[in-house]
């Protein structure tokens, strides 16, 4: 009784007290869950740049007038196997040249090739869901490869252009820079 007269003193109406217990809850926050990231859509990215030439030193031969496309790809499936079309046009100066070392083409034996070249290569990204990869274009051949006794035809210019690499699973295209080389 006498709390309730101090609590009536100070303006405050008493509190009643029952033998019962009633807990209240505060509701937990709830998580959303996030939505999983979106896989990253298959793009192609600057290749490694020492990846042609590497490519082009292990082939050897008559491979100095290859072009040597490196590219690389991201975005794909773990273990995803691409299908790639490599194309561009390709121009070549040939001569009958001598087959004795001598440095000496056959007179009027120049003629010049140019066309579509390429190339189909089915490769699989690794386990990063990544390819990269070097597929070679060879030049267009020579439309009259004969010659005089003791001459064969040879390359002695080669240059690519529009060179362009498709993702044929994806239908992701990358264009390629142009290349090309000159007998020395």
């Amino acid at each position: 009784m006498a709390v309730a007269l101090l609590l009536t003193a100070c303006g405050q109406a008493p509190v009643a007290h029952s033998t019962s217990t009633s807990l209240t809850t505060t509701p937990s926050p709830t998580t959303t869950p996030s939505p999983s990231p979106t896989p990253e859509a298959a793009h192609f990215v600057a290749p490694e740049p020492s990846a042609a030439k590497m490519a082009a030193i292990n082939a050897g031969g008559d491979a100095a007038f290859w072009d040597f496309v490196a590219f690389h790809e991201v975005g794909l499936r773990a273990g995803q196997s691409v299908s790639y079309l490599v194309s561009g046009t390709g121009t070549a100066n040939y001569q009958c040249m001598r087959t004795d070392g001598t440095l000496d083409a056959a007179q009027g034996s120049n003629q010049v090739a140019t066309g579509q070249v390429s190339a189909r290569k089915a490769l699989t990204a690794d386990a990063s869901g990544e390819v990269n990869a070097v597929i070679t274009l060879r030049p267009p051949a020579p439309a009259n490869p004969r010659c005089p006794s003791g001459y064969a035809i040879q390359a002695w210019r080669v240059s690519y252009t529009n060179t362009t690499v498709m993702d044929e699973a994806n239908n992701v295209t990358w264009s390629a820079p142009g290349s090309g080389g000159q007998a020395q």
